[in-house]
């Protein structure tokens, strides 16, 4: 069944694709890209988009998949109101077409909160699986 990855990029992932990780370490997102294929990724941030755009060069040397990007203005990382309503907003978005399979939700990257509310959703709202 194909199966879509959703992240958000966290900072781990950003020191990964800057290579201040420790040596071998991908972050969250580099060893799922690692241990597992997917038919598309989507990932979710609230950085600056020349941070985004200079990270999303780094996840394309683990795959070849279609990889998106899509920005979510967060008054901060732990607000619950503000990732709820982003991370909503983007997933019933036609960014992501409704014949895309099974999405993959990556719970490692990104604050706690955004974790949170990732399961709430996947749970209850889109019936996804979980990393």
């Amino acid at each position: 069944m194909a199966s879509s990855l959703v992240s958000w990029i966290g900072l781990a992932d950003l020191s990964a694709s800057e290579g201040t990780l420790e040596k071998g370490q991908l972050g969250p997102i580099g060893s799922a890209l690692e241990q597992m294929e997917f038919d598309q990724i989507f990932l979710i941030y609230d950085h600056r988009a020349a941070t985004a755009k200079a990270f999303e060069r780094w996840p394309k040397k683990h795959t070849g998949q279609p990889l998106y990007l899509h920005r979510v203005k967060l008054s901060s990382p732990t607000y619950f109101s503000d990732i709820h309503k982003g991370f909503d907003d983007f997933l019933s978005s036609k960014v992501i077409p409704a014949s895309i399979g099974r999405l993959m939700f990556h719970l490692s990257t990104g604050a706690p909160a955004m974790a949170t509310v990732s399961i709430l959703l996947g749970k209850i709202e889109y019936s996804t699986g979980f990393l």
